[in-house]
């Protein structure tokens, strides 16, 4: 074995070790629901609604009329999500996690030309 690999070897190892006691500090459910709960991304058809009689059908979170634009574009313009909730305390966590993910749906499926200019 070669000195460098021993040296990266045991340097992942104490990283992993490390965040093995984190996350059963911080998430005694387990690593599982931190990963759930990190990286799996929300349904937004369970969050977001289009309907020609509210904010003239604009998609809009369920039971509100809060635009997803308007999400989309706090948190673009550097709002924290606890500082989007208590501008719009209707919100949920889950509602802006559902505008985003609905976000980059939307911009997977369109097609961008760039204007000549």
């Amino acid at each position: 074995m070669k000195l460098g690999e021993e040296v990266v070897s045991v340097s992942v190892n104490w990283t992993v070790e490390k965040y093995v006691d984190e996350v059963k500090e911080a998430d005694p459910g387990g690593i599982i629901s931190l990963f759930k709960e990190c990286c799996m991304r929300i349904d937004w058809h369970k969050h977001i609604t289009v309907d020609p009689e509210v904010h003239h059908g604009e998609p809009c979170i369920i039971g509100t009329r809060v635009p997803v634009s308007m999400i989309v574009g706090s948190v673009a313009d550097g709002m924290s999500f606890d500082e989007i909730i208590a501008a719009y305390p209707q919100l949920k966590k889950e509602a802006i996690q559902a505008a985003l993910s609905y976000a980059a749906d939307i911009v997977r499926q369109e097609v961008f030309l760039p204007l000549a200019g």
